[in-house]
Parts: C-alpha cells; structure tokens; sequence
C-alpha cells in the first residue's frame, strides 16, 4: 500500500479536498491587518515631520528674538549717542550674554561708564554751529545771486551773477 502522506498532487473523494485560498474571513483581517500597519507606518512618518517642523519652527523664532533684541540695543545706543556703535554693540552684547536678565539701558549705562570714549560727550547745543546769528546786511555777491534766482536763470541775470562774482574776489 502506497504511503497515503506522500500523495500531493491529487486529491479523490475519499481525501479531504484541501482549499488553496484562505476562508473570506482571513483575507479580510490580513487586509485589515496590511491596512493598519500602512497607516502606522504613515503616522510614524507625519510625527517625525511634525517633530522637525516644529524644531525649525524654534530655531525660526529664537532668530527672530535675537535680531529683535540687537534692534533694540542699536536703538537704545543710538538714543545715547554711541559714536562707535558697532563697538560699543559689542560690549553691550557682552555684558547681556553674561546677565541675560539686565535691562538694555542699564547695560549701555555700564558701557558708557566703563567706556565713555564710545559715546559723545554731551548733547548738542539747541544755538547752531555758528553761534548766535548777526545782523548784517547782505554782500554784493549775495544780491547778484538773489537777483539772479528772481530773474528765473536767464542767460543775461547769471552773467550779472559771474560777473559780480568775478568782481568780488
């Protein structure tokens, strides 16, 4: 008698016929199953990304911090008349990093006191660089030039213009 385990190919009547494709219930759970690990596989992937985004999103924002923050230091120095801003920059940049909790003006108040060099030595006079102004009556020159803006720049009111200049040297 033929050893009935070794019969692979053919299957008669008396041998349980043996269905090639699983039952309609497992293919579903292993499409649900294919289905379920794509979709982990897709979260996976949009928590890392979200992850990175919000990494450069931190990165984007401490940028923005720090030039806000040298903005108003530049500001600050130029309200107190830094002569050497970029200098003077330095230093305030300086002292802040080592006490992030100072205030800006009272960092630029340290600078000018440790470095008054850097900034100008007092405000600017409300008089004018000249002085007190005189009562003078006005020279040729300047009436040959007045006439010469009245005239509207015609050629026969700027030769009276060069000629008074050419007079008065």
């Amino acid at each position: 008698m033929p050893d009935e385990g070794m019969n692979l190919g053919t299957t008669g009547p008396s041998q349980g016929a043996t269905n090639v494709t699983a039952p309609k219930g497992e293919t579903d759970e292993t499409t649900w199953r294919g289905r379920a690990l794509e979709a982990e596989d897709k979260l996976k992937a949009a928590e890392d990304a979200l992850t990175a985004l919000r990494s450069e999103l931190e990165t984007a924002q401490e940028t923005l911090a720090a030039f806000q923050r040298r903005r108003e230091v530049e500001q600050a120095l130029i309200d107190a008349r830094a002569s050497d801003i970029e200098s003077a920059l330095l230093l305030v940049e300086t002292a802040l990093s080592k006490s992030p909790a100072t205030p800006v003006t009272e960092a630029i108040a340290d600078v000018k006191s440790r470095k008054p060099h850097l900034f100008a030595p007092h405000e600017p006079s409300a008089r004018g660089v000249m002085g007190p102004g005189r009562d003078r009556s006005p020279s040729p020159l300047e009436d040959a030039l007045d006439a010469a803006r009245r005239a509207g720049g015609t050629r026969r009111s700027l030769l009276g213009y060069l000629r008074t200049k050419r007079g008065a040297r």
